[in-house]
Formats: C-alpha cells, sequence, structure tokens
C-alpha cells in the first residue's frame, strides 16, 4: 500500500520541460551527497568521514543533539504586523498550529524542528513537504535526506525540488517544500558541517580507535615487575597468569601476588602519552570550531571560569542559535505565509528561555533606557513579543511624579 507521503506527493505538478535533469551519480563516480549518505568520504586520517560515522564522536553528537534540541524546545508562533511595527500573537493563522503544536497528526512541532535541523546539520539540508488544503498550508510532512534534490530552473533560476518518494520522482516548485539549508557555499544547497569539517571529524575518529585499541583488555599496566634473574617457562607462566587475573578482564583492579624476589616499577605518564590526551582535547575545540559553538559546550571546560560562564551562554545564544533561528524564520516565511502576508506577518522564535540566564541584567538594562526617556513601554513590549498598551507610547520616565500623573490629566 502507498504511503502518505507518496499519495501526497503524487498530487505534486508534472515536471517542466525547461527544468534540466540532474547528472547520475553512478557506482563508478559517485557524487559527493551519495558518499556522505553512505560510506562516507576519505579523509586523510584514513577514515571514512559521513553522517552516520561522524555521530561515533562524541563530541559531534553533542553539538547536533545541542543545537537540535535547542532549536526544537523553542517556542514558534504567527504574529500579525503593524505599521508601528507593534506585534500581536495570531492563533487563527493556518500556520499557527504547525510551528507551535504539531507539524502533523504523528510529529508535534517541537520534534520536527529537531529533526530537520539535524538533518540539516548532517547532511547540509532539512526538507519537508508542505501539504495544502485550499490553498491553506495543512501539514507538514518529513522527507528524509537524500529523497531531495535542489535543482535551478534553466530559464528563470528559481529553484525547484525533485522529490523520490517510493521509487517514484516528483517535481515541486519552492512553495511546496520548507527547505531549511546550513550555511551555504553556492546559494542553493546548505554545506554541512560534517563534509566541510570532515577532516577534523576523521582525525578525531583516529584518535578515538586508537584509544579504544590502547586500552583494550586492560591497556598498559601501570608498572613493569622486575627480576634480579631469568625466570623459567613455569614460573613466568604461573607469574603471567597470575598477573592477567589480578589487572585483566574482570579482575582489573585487583591485587597481584609477586613471587621470586620481583620487583615492581610504577610506569609513569611519557610526553607522547601527555601530547596523545592533549591532541583529543584538541580535537573537541576543532569540532566546537566546525559546529560554531563554545567548546565548553561539548565538555571542555578546561579554560571555563565562572566569570566568562555567562559570556560563553550569550556567545551560544548569539553565534550559534541566532543564525539557524534566522534560517528556520526565514523557511517558514517562505513555505507557509503567502506573498501577500509577508509584509503583514511574522513566524517568529521566542529566545526568552536563552536569556533567562542574563534575566536580571536584561531587566536591569530595560528600566535605565525607560528610566531616561530613551524607549517607550511599548518599544520595550515589543522586544519581547508582546503586544502593545494603550498609554505604552509615552517617551518620559515612569518613575517620577510628573509622568506618572499624565495619563489621568489627559483621561480629565
Amino acid at each position: 500500500m502507498p504511503s502518505l507521503v507518496s499519495r501526497v506527493l503524487r498530487r505534486a505538478p508534472a515536471p517542466v520541460e525547461t527544468k534540466a535533469a540532474p547528472a547520475p551519480s553512478g557506482t563508478s563516480a559517485p557524487e559527493d551527497w551519495f558518499l556522505d549518505l553512505t560510506v562516507g568520504r576519505a579523509t586523510s586520517a584514513g577514515m571514512r568521514v559521513g553522517a552516520r560515522e561522524a555521530m561515533r564522536v562524541p563530541a559531534v553528537k553533542r553539538a547536533v543533539d545541542l543545537i537540535g534540541s535547542t532549536l526544537g524546545t523553542l517556542p514558534v508562533r504567527v504574529f500579525t504586523l503593524s505599521t508601528d511595527e507593534a506585534r500581536k500573537l495570531d492563533p487563527d493563522h493556518p500556520a499557527f498550529g504547525l510551528v507551535y503544536r504539531a507539524a502533523n497528526g504523528w510529529t508535534s512541532a517541537r520534534k520536527f524542528r529537531e529533526t530537520l535541523t539535524r538533518d540539516a546539520l548532517l547532511h547540509g539540508d532539512g526538507f519537508a513537504y508542505v501539504v495544502r488544503v485550499a490553498g491553506k498550508p495543512r501539514e507538514l510532512i518529513h522527507l528524509p535526506p537524500g529523497t531531495v534534490s535542489v535543482e535551478l530552473d534553466e530559464i528563470t533560476r528559481e529553484p525547484f525540488y525533485r522529490a523520490t518518494i517510493d521509487g517514484v520522482s516528483q517535481v515541486l516548485t519552492w512553495r511546496d517544500v520548507l527547505h531549511v539549508p546550513a550555511p551555504t557555499l553556492d546559494g542553493v544547497r546548505g554545506a554541512s558541517p560534517v563534509s566541510l569539517g570532515r577532516e577534523a571529524i576523521g582525525l578525531a575518529l583516529t584518535l578515538e580507535a586508537h584509544a579504544a585499541r590502547l586500552f583494550a583488555n586492560g591497556a598498559r599496566p601501570g608498572g613493569v615487575l622486575m627480576f634480579a634473574k631469568s625466570l623459567g617457562d613455569t614460573v613466568a607462566a604461573r607469574m603471567k597468569k597470575s598477573w592477567q587475573a589480578a589487572f585483566g578482564g574482570e579482575g582489573t583492579g585487583g591485587t597481584a601476588v609477586l613471587e621470586e624476589g620481583a620487583e615492581y616499577k610504577s610506569v609513569t605518564l611519557t610526553s607522547v602519552d601527555a601530547e596523545f590526551m592533549a591532541q583529543r582535547r584538541h580535537q573537541v575545540r576543532e569540532v566546537a570550531n566546525v559546529f560554531g559553538l563554545p567548546s565548553t559546550m561539548l565538555g571542555d571546560t578546561e579554560n571555563a571560569t565562572y566569570s566568562n560562564v555567562e559570556g560563553l551562554a550569550q556567545s551560544f545564544r548569539d553565534e550559534t542559535i541566532l543564525p539557524w533561528v534566522a534560517a528556520w524564520e526565514d523557511a517558514y516565511a517562505r513555505a507557509l505565509l503567502d506573498e501577500g502576508e509577508l509584509a503583514t506577518h511574522a513566524i517568529l522564535f521566542d529566545l526568552d528561555a536563552l536569556d533567562r540566564a542574563d534575566l536580571a541584567a536584561k531587566s536591569e538594562a530595560m528600566a535605565k533606557r525607560r528610566a531616561a526617556g530613551v524607549t517607550t513601554a511599548n518599544e520595550e513590549r515589543r522586544t519581547l513579543n508582546l503586544p502593545d498598551h494603550a498609554n505604552g507610547n509615552e517617551l518620559g520616565s515612569p518613575y517620577t511624579t510628573a509622568n506618572a500623573g499624565k495619563p489621568a490629566e489627559q483621561a480629565a
């Protein structure tokens, strides 16, 4: 039985003759997108890096989970805009429920955003099909990576999408697809951090594999046994068995019984070992750079202090999350708002959850601006996505007696 997605997409318009078909990606010379989805692309470190391989690196998994879950948990709402830039919630808009509650009957808006963001981080683009009823958006259906290609019309240069569902290729217009790209190099397809940073991720995988081999079966000993004279085969075998029972497998951490005048000499950490561990820490920072994250968010707390934690949180908000918020808001507006609504409506993220840690400082700054007569109450309310207040356009300080009496005097 055809899936719901395939039944919906088969109602899509037929291909236009002027649209060029994509070049085939054969097994003899596969394209980069095919390698990213399957075996991954080769790196100088010897590892092949694709989405699945990259997620084996703890720092990569943490980065993808952190960015995706943050964007998923931030509330999104539809607002109407007035000529004075005032915003008012529009819960009756057809897109309101799709962005605030559920993208479709089986996917919450939170999970939907998290999934498409993950696709964009790992593959470069997140795609969803916009199901419309009577011209209005009714559902958003996730399109998995590898099932959609982006192409350009040869005449108009408008993008269009070729989606393959159940082996059937459908051509969709840019109005039919919600497209969330990672930062792009060509203005059409997103370039995933995994693809751009595959060398750094490949080295992290190599170091991870080396560490796993190093610590296999009890790893290197913390010391060596030294004997004044050579041992016979029987004694050597007995000593080896005793040592392995104490320090190998399930016996790790036990106590070795030394015989034949054996002396235990502790083996200290060598400069090579220290360099290896430093290299692993460095790769965490490299992965953080690839994803545009403060490295402290990935567990690198070596340079974190109490005094700079607040600044790092602000950096995460401004440098990591805000660019993705902008990409999502653009994608929502392009797919869910009619052309005539672009000037009267906006689909906006509520960033208050990211600002809670600095709420006291922001509140103090608002109060100072109001006291100095720099902003009105309504101007401050708009920064919080709150509707205008009837008496909120007075520029004077709300903390002075003269200004406080103005509304009453005007009413009289």
